[in-house]
């Protein structure tokens, strides 16, 4: 693992809390990836803090897969992760608009991903806490 993983995953608190930019849990280290948020790494883009998000290797190529089919929902996935980089924690509300983008994503192409990508973290839990987030410890412990 890159030493920029490492000190990414201590910034953002990924081991403490299982959770990646996108949502998906993480249960061992080194099942994560660097992704370019800014610059792509096909147009030098370097592998910095400000450039980058820490993913699953499964929820990274889910993302690359949703870049191939559908542009503008890789980059309005890839805006909430820069706002979460730049906040500098990852932020539930942040990862609520990732989620309901990726369930958009889903609904249409249902048949193509079934069972292919890990489960997010908020399609986990109880629809309540969803609704009433700012009410539960589980923002607060996120911040």
């Amino acid at each position: 693992m890159s030493m920029i993983i490492n000190l990414m995953v201590n910034m953002y608190k990924v081991k403490e809390y299982g959770l990646d930019f996108m949502g998906y849990r993480v249960s061992n280290i080194k099942d994560l990836s660097y992704h370019h948020l800014i610059i792509p790494k096909e147009m030098g883009g370097k592998e910095t803090v400000e450039n980058g998000a820490i993913l699953l290797k499964a929820s990274h190529k889910y993302l690359h897969y949703i870049e191939s089919n559908n542009k503008s929902l890789f980059k309005e996935i890839t805006n909430q992760m820069i706002i979460e980089n730049r906040k500098g924690y990852i932020d539930l509300e942040n990862l609520a608009i990732i989620d309901q983008l990726l369930l958009e994503f889903e609904k249409v192409n249902k048949n193509e991903i079934k069972n292919r990508y890990p489960t997010r973290f908020l399609r986990e839990i109880d629809k309540d806490i969803l609704d009433n987030i700012d009410n539960y410890e589980l923002k607060k412990n996120l911040l």
